[in-house]
C-alpha cells in the first residue's frame, strides 16, 4: 500500500518534483541569477499555449466520459474547459488587445477561476473512477456549479476590486533580485498558498492511482506536482498578475506540458484502441463471411453427399452438388474482388445472382421488383448486401421451406430499402431469438448506417427488411 502512494523513482511524477525543487531553490539561493525578465509578449504566447492545451484535455477528457460515463472524466473535463476559457479569455486577449496586464478586477476574478480550477483538479483525483453517471443527469448539476462559481468570483472579485485595491504592485526592476519579494497582497498570497495545498493534494492522489496502462493519470499527478510548485513560487516571486516572467511562470507552463503528455499517451491508446477494433471487426466480418456464404454451400455439399452415400436417389443430385461447388468458387472470387476493390456489377443484378444461387438449391422461385433508379454503389457495400441476400433467402428455402422468394429493392427519400419475403412455414420470432444468421444480417445493416427487422409469423411466411442511407 505504501509503495503505491509513493511515485516510484523514474516516474513523471518524481521527475516533476525534482523540477520543482530545483527551480525553486535556484530561484531562493542564487540571487545573482538572472531568472526573472519583463516580457508582456512572453507572457501571452505561455498563457495562450496552456489554453490550448487546456482545450485539447478537455475534450479528450469528454470523450473518455462519452464512452466510460466516468463522473471522474467529467469532471476534469469541467475543469480544463474552465482553464482553458481562463487563460485564452481572461488572459492572453486582454493582454493582446490592451498592451499591458490588465488590472482592476479583472485579475482577480482570474485568480478566482484559477483557485477553482485548482478544486476542480482536487475533486477529479479524489472521484471514484468506477462511479459513473450520464450527460443526462448531469448537465443540470454541472450548470449550476458553473454559473455557482462565476457568480462567487465575480462577486468576489468585484469586492475585492473595490476594497483591496490592486492584486499585485510590483517595481519595474522585481526581476533584477533574486531575493522573494512579498509584494503581493496578502489576499492574494493566500491564494497562492492555498492553491499550492490543493495541486499538491491532487498530485498525491492522482499519484496513488497511477497505476494501470492509464498514462493520463500518470502526467495529471506530474502536471500537478509542478503546477503547486509554480504557487509556491507565484507567492515568493508574484509575477502572475505582472508582465514579468518568472520561475513560476516556466513551472506552470512546464505543468501545462505534463498535460500535454498525458494528451498525446491518451490519443495513442485510442489509436491502439481502434487498431484492436478494427482487427476484431475484421475478425467477425470474416466469420459472417464464411457463415453467409462458403459455410451454406460447404454445408449443403455435406448433407447432399451424405445422402448419396447412404443410397439415396434423388434426381440431379450430382448436378445440385457441383452447382454448389461452383457457387462456393464464386463466392471465394468475389471475396477476393472485395478484398482487391475490383467494382461489382449494378446492385439488383447482383443481389438476384445471390438470391437465384441459394434457392436454386430446392428448385425454389425468385422474383425480383426493382422501384426507382439505383445509383452506383461502394463495391463493400453491394458486397454486404449480397450476403444478407443470401442469408435470408438460405433461411427462406431451407428452414421455411419456401418454394417462391421475393426480392424487392426500393429507392425512396434518400434510402434504399432492401425486403426478402417468402411464402415458408415462418416461425415466432419472441420464441426463436436471435441465431447468428439473423445477428449476422443485423449486424451487417447497422455497419452500413442502416437498420434491419423481420417480421414472421407461424404460417405467414417470413420478411427481412434492410434499409440503407444513400450517400
Amino acid at each position: 500500500m505504501t509503495q503505491r502512494a509513493l511515485p516510484a523513482v523514474g516516474s513523471p511524477m518524481a521527475a516533476a518534483v525534482a523540477t520543482g525543487v530545483t527551480l525553486t531553490v535556484l530561484a531562493v539561493a542564487t540571487p545573482f541569477l538572472r531568472l526573472a525578465y519583463d516580457n508582456p509578449s512572453l507572457h501571452v504566447a505561455l498563457e495562450t499555449a496552456e489554453g490550448l492545451i487546456g482545450a485539447l484535455v478537455a475534450y479528450l477528457a469528454a470523450q473518455r466520459f462519452r464512452v466510460s460515463g466516468s463522473r471522474r472524466e467529467l469532471v476534469l473535463a469541467w475543469t480544463f474547459s474552465l482553464l482553458a476559457v481562463t487563460n485564452l479569455a481572461l488572459s492572453a486577449v486582454p493582454l493582446v488587445t490592451s498592451g499591458a496586464r490588465p488590472g482592476g478586477d479583472l485579475p482577480w476574478i482570474v485568480m478566482g477561476l484559477r483557485l477553482s480550477g485548482a478544486a476542480g483538479l482536487l475533486v477529479a483525483a479524489w472521484a471514484d473512477p468506477a462511479a459513473t453517471t450520464t450527460w443526462e443527469r448531469a448537465r443540470r448539476p454541472l450548470a449550476g456549479v458553473t454559473a455557482g462559481v462565476v457568480v462567487a468570483v465575480t462577486v468576489g472579485a468585484a469586492a475585492a476590486g473595490a476594497w483591496l485595491a490592486e492584486a499585485v504592485e510590483l517595481p519595474l526592476d522585481a526581476g533584477a533580485t533574486g531575493r522573494p519579494r512579498l509584494v503581493g497582497h496578502p489576499v492574494v498570497l493566500a491564494v497562492q498558498i492555498v492553491a499550492m495545498a490543493l495541486f499538491a493534494a491532487a498530485a498525491l492522489r492522482f499519484a496513488g492511482r497511477s497505476g494501470g496502462d492509464d498514462g493520463l493519470v500518470r502526467w495529471l499527478a506530474a502536471g500537478c506536482a509542478l503546477a503547486a510548485f509554480a504557487r509556491l513560487d507565484y507567492a515568493l516571486y508574484p509575477s502572475l498578475y505582472t508582465s514579468w516572467v518568472y520561475t513560476g511562470d516556466v513551472l506552470r507552463f512546464g505543468s501545462y506540458l505534463c498535460f500535454l503528455a498525458g494528451a498525446a499517451l491518451e490519443i495513442d491508446a485510442y489509436r491502439r484502441g481502434q487498431t484492436r477494433l478494427a482487427v476484431l471487426e475484421e475478425r467477425r466480418r470474416i466469420a459472417r463471411d464464411l457463415h453467409d456464404g462458403l459455410v451454406q454451400d460447404l454445408s449443403f455439399i455435406r448433407s447432399q453427399t451424405a445422402a448419396m452415400a447412404e443410397g439415396a436417389e434423388i434426381p440431379e443430385m450430382a448436378a445440385h452438388v457441383a452447382a454448389a461447388a461452383d457457387r462456393a468458387v464464386q463466392e471465394s472470387r468475389r471475396a477476393l474482388d472485395a478484398l482487391t476493390g475490383v467494382a461489382p456489377g449494378p446492385l439488383v443484378d447482383t443481389l438476384r445472382v445471390a438470391a437465384t444461387e441459394v434457392a436454386d438449391r430446392t428448385g425454389a422461385a425468385v422474383r425480383v421488383t426493382a422501384e426507382g433508379m439505383v445509383p452506383p454503389l461502394a463495391a463493400d457495400v453491394v458486397r454486404e448486401l449480397s450476403l444478407v441476400v443470401r442469408e435470408a433467402t438460405s433461411n427462406a428455402v431451407g428452414h421455411g421451406k419456401a418454394s417462391t422468394v421475393h426480392l424487392r429493392v426500393l429507392l425512396k427519400a434518400g434510402r434504399l430499402r432492401l425486403v426478402v419475403a417468402d411464402d415458408g412455414t415462418g416461425f415466432d420470432t419472441a420464441a426463436r431469438g436471435s441465431g447468428f444468421g439473423l445477428r449476422s444480417m443485423r449486424e451487417r445493416a447497422e455497419a452500413l448506417g442502416g437498420r434491419f427487422a423481420v417480421r414472421s409469423e407461424p404460417g405467414s411466411g417470413t420478411e427481412v427488411e434492410v434499409s440503407i442511407p444513400l450517400r
